[in-house]
């Protein structure tokens, strides 16, 4: 008996052993091959809780289907975050931007709408854009950004937002995959041609899924090979999983009726300019955001990001606002100047603080505040 319980341990402490073995070799593997990214590290916890939203956010809503919800968070340490970064909103939307002190030059006030990159994801609250811009212009700048929002969502909401506040400026920020998300969402239809913007209704609670720290999602936090394992092969193998998969909410529309899902990128971008136009605020600009286009990303990655989206939105875009005299401020114009190692500090999945900082100094430079 005691010989059976001595192997037995053993054998435990064998696969134990060849465990911690293995975890190390895959993070010493994945941090030789991206040696060069300088901000990535693979020896802390995984990236499962950033990749499954662990920061809540956001509320249903019925013309936005999501919008931001008063929220305080001081000290948030997150994978692929700046570790002790402090997300802050207020209760109209919008994200602080801890700016203390500064000795505004006029009562004059900046909207800025727009997605991940222009809410700061990964940063801290005086690390977005927006508030750079702040501090670098010396005008209030309200930060109405919102993680995943497409192109059509952050427009509408500069639009509900201007019909509450007076604003001097509006900067309507996306990067091309935005446009892309409209049509995942269903948030752009068409009746008898004529597009418009839908309306939703919630069809479950939004009391998120409770995530019960239970050893496999433990495991999933702190070992790259569960995580990886789960990522790659588990969830392709899953197809009906019901608590993920779970609609929180559905369109007002009746498809099958008078109403269609289908345009064309140019219907789309006609109407969002269109919409854009009308805005009762003086002074709109548009802004072009982009992925990471260094060698953080993988050049396949870059280049299909290329053809999927680049190609498809942006000749039109610029030809549309040329036609309506929109200025447009594009990135892009920096970042294909830099060297390949300026370029890599200025992208974190989102922009870095860097990165934000440059923006916001290319943005003062093409605006007359």
């Amino acid at each position: 008996m005691r010989k059976t319980v001595f192997y037995f341990l053993l054998l435990i402490i064998l696969i134990i052993l060849s465990f911690l073995v293995l975890e190390i070799s895959i993070r010493s593997y994945l941090s030789i091959k991206n040696l060069n990214n300088p901000h990535v590290s693979y020896w802390g916890k995984t990236w499962y809780s950033y990749q499954n939203e662990t920061l809540k956010l956001q509320k249903f809503d019925k013309l936005l289907l999501k919008k931001l919800k008063e929220t305080n968070l001081q000290k948030v340490y997150l994978p692929r975050w700046i570790p002790g970064s402090n997300i802050t909103i207020d209760d109209q939307g919008f994200r602080k931007n801890d700016n203390k002190d500064i000795k505004f030059k006029n009562n004059k006030k900046i909207l800025v709408t727009g997605d991940s990159f222009a809410f700061g994801s990964q940063v801290s609250n005086n690390q977005t854009w927006p508030s750079y811009l702040e501090k670098i212009v010396k005008v209030k700048v309200l930060n109405g950004g919102q993680p995943a929002y497409s192109s059509a969502q952050s427009l509408r909401k500069a639009i509900i937002m201007s019909e509450q506040y007076n604003f001097d400026y509006f900067i309507w920020s996306f990067i091309y995959e935005d446009f892309e998300r409209d049509e995942t969402s269903n948030f752009l239809i068409k009746k008898n041609n004529e597009m418009q913007f839908n309306e939703y209704t919630e069809v479950n609670s939004d009391i998120e899924i409770p995530r019960n720290k239970n050893i496999y999602l433990l495991f999933k936090e702190y070992f790259f090979i569960v995580y990886l394992i789960d990522r790659e092969i588990v969830k392709k193998l899953i197809t009906d999983n019901k608590n993920y998969n779970k609609k929180k909410y559905s369109s007002l529309i009746d498809f099958s009726n008078q109403y269609s899902t289908s345009y064309t990128p140019r219907e789309e971008i006609k109407f969002l300019i269109k919409e854009f136009k009308k805005i009762e605020i003086d002074n709109k600009y548009i802004l072009i955001q982009h992925t990471d286009f260094s060698k953080n990303t993988e050049k396949k990655i870059i280049d299909l990001r290329k053809k999927n989206y680049n190609n498809k939105y942006k000749k039109l875009i610029y030809e549309l606002a040329n036609i309506n005299q929109i200025q447009i401020i594009d990135t892009e114009d920096i970042f294909k100047k830099m060297s390949e190692k300026e370029r890599r500090m200025m992208w974190f999945d989102h922009h870095s603080p860097q990165g934000n900082k440059i923006i916001a100094e290319l943005i003062s430079k093409n605006i007359n505040f």
